[in-house]
């Protein structure tokens, strides 16, 4: 008799396999999910694949699981006799998150389908799916895990005269959106899938919208002209059709690009993309920080882009954002990229600058952060772009990612922003100023966490923590905490002094105060 095991959410790596698979599925006539159950070992001797109904779909006579795939063969089937699967769940590993991700019930962050927090820490590789090859990319990938990233915001069809990869070739036969190139868009599921098994979210516009009206970036003199309603509603549903089964995507409408250009046709792609694939979170990337579509029902949360280092700082823009109707989460989706920024030339976009961003959007309540690289890292194999290696392993980089390293273990999710200076209370700075402290306590009296941009001393009221606290610096630059901790009181009020430089030689600090 089947002795059922752990449970596992099975699907298919994408629609096309669809077909090929029809014989498995009697009872589904679109399997995009079955729940399986199996003795959790290596090779199993009987599995049995249900659908939602309870219908006995499948069953196979040998199953073998490598990492988070599923492989099993069919006796039955004619030509190839086995399907490969992805398996999210009970079966995938502690640290694995079930997607695809949704909203959190108080609309402030995201969750994975059992409501397990995500900290969105994005890198900014944007033509990663198209330029690289897939050994590249899974070599990127592996580096921006490491350095604290779970997320990239990279393009499905990055911008370029005919939008072609010289890993893969055109995406499309004549640069025609009603005939994708199949070689192409293999390569990018190779990528999206390695993606998936790092735990590593994918935001992704489907076609880059650029500023002039046009669908390509007009300063490299390659602006692809602006596709009619028709084959752009094609292309969208086509692409949802393809990944509404893929785990780790966010969708992204928009670009370097005014709501107000071609704003009926954005909308027409938003909904047939919507309508093929309704699993998935949906946003809209503006030029800078445009809300006009926030009612349409893809419209999942607010994101701004920044790319400029003078006011109005994160921590304003962030708060502002908040307070729109509908609350929903918000994110900085392109702080000042470094070394330069769309409004500024030279090195303007220092370490303590890109810290400061990071820490600001973070503890304002945002529901993640986001990393700007130089050429050689956001436009990373594009044409002449410096060498990418080098590019992704600047200090700053590393410098973002320590913001989950740091927030992530602590029940971030529970911190809302101290706007009322009813945590610090002294040691503050100036509101709208680089010398801004932004703060977060939980409502449960569990955390506090204060980031300080340069060296005083700040005092917090300790009778917001509902018990003896453990206070500890941690240095912004490292990741790593600073000094001996200290024990103390729930009650009154608390100086703290910064230690000192942090290991990059600057005066910011992140002061955590925990609940024993």
């Amino acid at each position: 008799m089947h002795k059922a095991g752990p449970t596992l959410i099975v699907r298919f790596m994408n629609s096309e396999r669809h077909k090929k698979m029809s014989n498995f599925f009697r009872k589904n006539a679109k399997p995009a999910l079955i729940i399986l159950s199996f003795a959790f070992i290596a090779t199993v001797a009987l599995i049995y694949a249900q659908a939602k109904d309870g219908d006995v779909v499948l069953e196979a006579e040998v199953a073998t699981t490598t990492g988070n795939a599923l492989k099993v063969d069919d006796p039955n089937a004619s030509g190839s006799k086995s399907i490969r699967f992805k398996v999210q769940g009970s079966g995938g590993g502690s640290g694995s998150y079930v997607w695809p991700l949704k909203i959190s019930s108080n609309n402030r962050y995201l969750v994975d389908q059992n409501g397990r927090p995500f900290f969105y820490a994005a890198d900014t590789s944007w033509t990663m799916l198209g330029y690289l090859s897939v050994d590249d990319a899974k070599k990127l990938i592996d580096i921006r895990k490491s350095q604290g990233f779970s997320a990239i915001q990279t393009i499905l069809v990055p911008w370029g005269a005919g939008r072609s990869s010289s890993a893969r070739g055109a995406a499309f036969t004549n640069n025609d959106l009603t005939k994708p190139n199949e070689a192409y868009f293999s390569a990018v599921d190779q990528i999206m899938d390695y993606a998936e098994t790092k735990g590593m979210v994918l935001y992704i516009p489907p076609l880059w919208m650029a500023n002039n009206g046009g669908w390509a970036y007009s300063e490299y003199g390659e602006g692809d002209p602006t596709p009619s309603q028709a084959a752009f509603t094609s292309f969208m549903t086509w692409v949802g059709n393809r990944y509404k089964n893929q785990g780790n995507i966010i969708w992204v409408m928009g670009g370097d690009d005014e709501i107000g250009t071609s704003t009926s046709l954005k909308i027409a792609g938003a909904n047939a993309l919507r309508a093929a694939d309704p699993n998935h979170l949906m946003t809209y990337h503006p030029r800078w920080a445009e809300y006009g579509l926030k009612d349409q029902p893809w419209f999942d949360f607010y994101a701004f882009q920044k790319n400029d280092i003078t006011a109005p700082y994160p921590y304003q823009q962030v708060r502002e954002a908040l307070g729109i109707s509908p609350t929903k989460p918000v994110l900085d989706a392109e702080p000042p990229y470094e070394p330069s920024t769309a409004m500024q030339s030279g090195n303007v976009t220092t370490a303590l600058m890109n810290r400061r961003f990071g820490w600001w959007a973070a503890l304002s309540g945002a529901m993640g952060v986001v990393y700007g690289g130089p050429q050689g890292s956001w436009a990373v194999g594009y044409k002449s772009s410096p060498n990418w290696s080098s590019d992704i392993e600047r200090t700053q980089a590393k410098h973002t990612g320590n913001i989950n390293k740091i927030l992530s273990p602590l029940g971030w999710q529970k911190l809302s922003p101290d706007w009322d200076s009813a945590t610090v209370i002294s040691g503050r700075g100036s509101y709208g100023g680089t010398d801004y402290v932004t703060a977060g306590r939980a409502d449960d009296g569990s955390l506090i966490v204060a980031y300080v941009p340069s060296a005083r001393s700040v005092s917090l009221d300790m009778s917001k923590m509902s018990g003896a606290a453990t206070v500890q610096w941690f240095d912004p630059a490292s990741g790593e905490s600073a000094g001996t901790s200290q024990t103390v009181a729930n009650s009154g009020s608390q100086s703290f002094a910064t230690p000192g430089n942090n290991s990059e030689g600057d005066s910011d600090w992140v002061l955590v105060v925990r609940k024993n």
